[in-house]
């Protein structure tokens, strides 16, 4: 607590802020608000001979007028702690600068920070089959985004990165420059551009290049004789949206360097469109190169990882009913199924085609909301996986949340059951229970209180468990923030 002080009154004094005759205070424009922000989880040992343990995490985050620092540290400790000596353990930290706001707006980046959108895709350009039925929101954004370490965000290289943003053109709209590189060096650079196109439409392009190290750390790759020196790759990407009031969509052409003779390419594409209280959404990826690659590494993504899924397509429908004209409660329902082709992971890798089913029902209001999900997925529809290791895990899950809230109260909860079947008399079905609860009381919502339990059954058997509480605490005022959390987990 006296560091945090002492750090307080080193801040103000730098920053110009402190109190007049009057009472009244003198505040320099160009100090926004430090935020301090502190985590702690102890967690209790299972009946095995482990010990207590204790996970801390803290940190700050300071905002200027122009520029931001963000410095947080991780460090596990046993309980009771013995000789403790302090020290950074994990540290994480990032500045960001903004510069010629009025002329050529720049942003200087620099630290471990964590980098997305187009990066993502070229370091793994494989798609998620994880999306909402009910999803309202529909992502455009292209080329490279880099973000500043937060709290719980794992630690990454030191990178250092620049975005350049031109004043706008008549033909290339807002054109931008973003350039990124690591102490790894690893680096990329991307030049994007939208424009408006009329008066409710508009278009976004991207072109991303990229030089990643690729490691072989695969050993299934080694058995199944496509080992690789590691090296230095390049990947490009090419990426383009277009937003008008009928349909949204997004197109993405990717080339990812390879250690084999064919460079394998990639494409994707989004569309949504709609009409009246009707919205569908179409998904579609595929390598058209993955003939003439190995079978076992159709593409290696730029983040060393082998990406085995070939092609995949989905659609998700959903409507809404609007049950009073002021909008202020609705019923939505909706669908998201997806098929997928991919290669097995062993040495003599296989095709399976595999599916997904997801279907919501929900009902929204001012005051309450309740929502239910049904996914079937990992569903088999052809090949013939060659061992245990390799078999989609199908399961069924169903899940319901609600949430009420008030103006003194906002209660959220869900409860699911996932149910994994046997896959043989050695491996028998799995039942995972699952229940949550979180509670904000207050009318300003800063305090929260939370709890959660699973629980897993094999054969009716429990076989584990873990309980878990947290409550955590945010102040706020003009110049300083700070939150605090607690919570322990109990494995049973």
């Amino acid at each position: 607590m006296r560091k945090i002080l002492f750090l307080q009154l080193i801040f103000f004094s730098l920053f110009g802020i402190h109190a007049a005759e009057d009472g009244k205070k003198i505040e320099s424009p160009f100090f926004n608000y430090i935020d301090f922000k502190t985590a702690m989880e102890l967690s209790l040992p299972k009946d095995d001979g482990s010990k207590k343990s204790i996970d801390t995490a803290a940190g700050f985050k300071l905002s200027l007028r122009d520029a931001e620092l963000r410095l947080y540290d991780t460090f596990s400790s046993e309980l009771p702690v013995r000789n403790f000596t302090g020290g950074f353990e994990s540290p994480r930290y990032g500045f960001a600068i903004q510069l010629f706001q009025k002329s050529f707006p720049t942003t200087l980046k620099a630290g471990m920070n964590s980098q997305s959108k187009s990066i993502s895709k070229i370091k793994s350009p494989a798609p998620s089959t994880t999306a909402n039925p009910l999803q309202k929101s529909f992502a455009l954004p292209t080329g490279i985004s880099t973000s500043l370490p937060t709290l719980t965000s794992s630690k990454q290289p030191v990178s250092a990165s620049v975005s350049v943003e031109i004043p706008e053109s008549t033909f290339l709209g807002t054109p931008r420059i973003d350039a990124t590189m690591d102490e790894e060096m690893n680096a990329a650079v991307s030049a994007s551009s939208e424009r408006k196109i009329g008066k409710f439409s508009s278009a976004q392009f991207a072109l991303t290049g990229a030089r990643y190290f690729i490691e072989n750390e695969s050993k299934t790759l080694k058995k199944a004789g496509a080992a690789f020196d590691a090296g230095f790759y390049l990947s490009g990407l090419a990426e383009c949206s277009v937003k008008t009031p009928v349909f949204k969509t997004k197109a993405r052409l990717g080339i990812q360097g390879s250690p084999y003779e064919t460079t394998p390419v990639w494409t994707s594409a989004d569309l949504r469109t709609g009409f009246k209280n009707l919205l569908v959404d179409f998904s579609f990826f595929a390598i058209p190169t993955s003939s003439r690659t190995p079978k076992a590494a159709p593409i290696i993504g730029a983040n060393s990882s082998v990406q085995r899924t070939t092609m995949q397509i989905g659609v998700n429908p959903q409507t809404v009913f609007f049950i009073d004209g002021k909008n202020s409660a609705s019923i939505r329902l909706g669908a998201h199924a997806v098929a997928a082709r991919k290669v097995t992971s062993s040495k003599n890798a296989e095709e399976l085609e595999v599916g997904k089913i997801r279907l919501a029902e929900s009902f929204e209001s001012k005051a309450f909301s309740i929502r239910h999900d049904l996914t079937v997925a990992n569903i088999l529809i052809s090949g013939n996986p060659p061992n245990k290791s390799t078999t989609p895990e199908k399961y069924v899950h169903n899940s319901i949340s609600a949430s009420v809230k008030s103006e003194g109260l906002r209660v959220t909860a869900d409860a699911g059951l996932k149910h994994i079947p046997p896959y043989s008399t050695e491996y028998p079905g799995k039942n995972t229970v699952s229940a949550s609860i979180s509670a904000n009381p207050g009318k300003d919502k800063s305090l929260t209180l939370a709890g959660k339990m699973s629980v897993t059954f094999k054969d009716s058997e429990m076989s584990g468990g873990e309980l878990a509480f947290s409550s955590s605490y945010r102040f706020k005022s003009k110049r300083i923030r700070s939150s605090i959390k607690c919570g322990v987990e109990i494995p049973f």
